[in-house]
């Protein structure tokens, strides 16, 4: 199984967070390698560690009206979280593919297990669209402009170590010939597991 030969910038240490983050949330998981991990097990985790009440609903984000004086199209965004203490509500873009769903949800638990100050801040929106935030140049991850950037890759990085983690994206590798057989399996998109390849690869280099 092949990723493309895409190159992508994951070694760098802004990123370790994600995978301490998404260790801490896999060791509160009784998965099994042969299933794919429940979404519902990913949030109860996270309320567990957090001791935070997360729910969230699905809603067509062509029919939100742009935010005051800004010129934001949120329909190009994959979801949206309001923090309020304890209580965190997470709206998905109904627009999307189910696949793209489930990883617009634990990226959004990712940003809220690896950034402590979104309870002082109550609002996030993820810019996160597909994979493509994965392909930004290294040049620009480490411009301090762009710090934004590096929340939403260790978003990504999260979602990704957590909806298919080593062992088991180890077994499908000897299981699955196709990227779309694979990508199923984990319940995400065929870019979502291409990337996880990716990582992967990082990993080795590293």
């Amino acid at each position: 199984m092949r990723n493309g030969g895409k190159e992508m910038y994951w070694n760098m240490k802004e990123f370790d967070i994600a995978y301490d983050k998404a260790d801490v949330v896999l060791s509160k998981i009784a998965y099994k390698t042969d299933r794919m991990i429940p979404t519902s097990a990913v949030i109860d985790a996270v309320e567990n560690i957090l001791n935070v009440d997360v729910k969230f609903s699905i809603y067509d984000f062509s029919k939100i009206p742009p935010m005051a004086n800004k010129k934001i199209n949120f329909n190009a965004y994959g979801a949206a979280m309001a923090v309020d203490g304890n209580r965190v509500s997470i709206l998905l873009n109904k627009n999307e593919t189910p696949e793209m769903q489930r990883f617009s949800l634990v990226h959004e638990l990712g940003h809220l297990m690896t950034q402590p100050k979104l309870r002082e801040q109550g609002f996030k929106v993820s810019t996160h669209i597909d994979m493509d935030i994965t392909s930004i140049p290294k040049e620009i991850l480490e411009n301090p402009k762009y710090n934004f950037l590096i929340e939403e890759q260790v978003a990504n990085i999260f979602a990704l170590l957590v909806l298919i983690p080593y062992e088991m994206l180890v077994e499908a590798i000897e299981k699955f010939d196709l990227i779309e057989e694979a990508a199923a399996f984990f319940g995400v998109s065929e870019s979502a597991f291409e990337s996880r390849l990716l990582l992967r690869d990082a990993e080795k280099v590293n």
